[in-house]
Order: C-alpha cells, then sequence, then structure tokens
C-alpha cells in the first residue's frame, strides 16, 4: 500500500440517540509505510434531511476514557 493510508475498523460500539443524532465509537488501526497505530474514535453524527455530518469527536487510547465520552454525548444530546 505505498502512498496511501491503511485504515482498519476493528471493533465498534454504535448508539442511535434519536431520529437526528447517533454516536459511533471505533478501534481502529492507522498504518501506512512509515508507521502503525492504533486508537478509540467517538464521533458524533447529526442527521440533517438526507445528509449526516461529524458535529464531535474525540480520540483516546484508554477504554475507560472512551466510555465516559460515549456516555457523555450520550447525555449531551438525548435531549
Amino acid at each position: 500500500m505505498e502512498g496511501k493510508t491503511d485504515v482498519r475498523m476493528f471493533t465498534n460500539i454504535h448508539t442511535r440517540i434519536n431520529s437526528k443524532y447517533r454516536i459511533s465509537t471505533i478501534f481502529r488501526k492507522y498504518g501506512n509505510i512509515n508507521f502503525t497505530s492504533w486508537a478509540w474514535e467517538t464521533i458524533v453524527w447529526r442527521k440533517d434531511d438526507d445528509n449526516e455530518r461529524i458535529i464531535e469527536q474525540e480520540t483516546s487510547n484508554n477504554l475507560s476514557e472512551v466510555l465516559e465520552k460515549h456516555e457523555s454525548f450520550f447525555e449531551k444530546y438525548q435531549s
């Protein structure tokens, strides 16, 4: 894969908060010819009409932090 970044998704947690918001927490491997890295990424998606866009995003290597962030995003956007 010379010249390209290899991004693979291995584990994920998806929570649909309501018809407008959802959360994705994903454990990913990022790598290219120069490096390989693993990280948890938590993303809040907002749906407007037929489009979805990222409105918040956090990255961490600590699973406890990731689960706390997933929960805090859920509480923030459920109302």
